[in-house]
This record gives C-alpha cells, structure tokens and sequence, in this order.
C-alpha cells in the first residue's frame, strides 16, 4: 500500500491511537488507552470506533474483567502503522534540504493558507447554484 499524507485514516490522532497499541505490543484497556493518550473516555470511544469500522483495530472482552474491553491492532492496522512511519520518514527526508529556518517558514506559509481556505469554503459553497439549477 502507498502511503497518501490525505488518507483519511490517518489523523494525527488516530496516529497516536494506533502508535499506542503498537508500542504497548499488548491489547489495552480502554482506560490504559485513555491514560496513555491523555484525553477522555468519549473521545478513545469515538477513536476506536472508527478504527474498527475500518478494520485497523478490534475490540474483545477481558478475559477477567467483565467490565472491561481490550483494544489491539490488526494486521491491517500494523501496516497502516508501518507505511506511515515509512512514509513520515520519506517526507523528513524532502524537507530536510531545506534549512530550519525555510521549513518553519514553510509551516508558517502553510498553516495560513489552511485557515484561509477554511474560511472561505462556508462562503464558497453558499454561492454555489443548487445542484439541479438549470434543469
């Protein structure tokens, strides 16, 4: 699989769940996760239902705690995990022959060209027609 720095699975978020669970190389309480991610429970929910929904982690029961449920990585979220290192590293490696001060300038440019196209696209798609104008 080829790394796309747009695929929707890898929010930095989900990044950090992900990394988690490999380094713990355990399944984890979903509590264990919430603590190693510093966040809440709803939000380790919400994270780790979309990771299952797309198939790079599941859930089980405890084998001795009825009122706890594991969180471990699939294959499939091994790999994710993996191309995306591969794939960070590719791209320090682009931007490492700029100097530092180029790659904060960069960061700058960039950050300010992502809130002006956040800005605009509320406004944007108010002025589009309706999609059966002219029909």
């Amino acid at each position: 699989m080829r790394l796309q720095l747009t695929d929707p699975r890898l929010s930095p978020e989900r990044l950090q769940l992900l990394g988690a669970l490999a380094q713990a190389d355990r399944p984890l309480m979903m509590r264990e996760v919430t603590a190693r991610l510093g966040t809440t429970p709803r939000a380790v929910t919400a994270l780790v239902d979309g990771l299952e929904g797309d198939e790079l982690v599941r859930r089980s029961a405890h084998p001795t705690d009825r009122r706890s449920v594991l969180v471990e990585l699939t294959t499939a979220g091994t790999s994710l995990l993996h191309d995306a290192g591969a794939g960070l590293g590719r791209a320090a490696e682009v931007f490492g022959v700029l100097a530092a001060a180029d790659q904060r300038t960069l960061l700058d440019l960039l950050g300010r060209l992502t809130v002006a196209l956040a800005e605009q696209e509320p406004a944007h798609a108010s002025r589009q027609p309706p999609a059966d104008a002219g029909t």
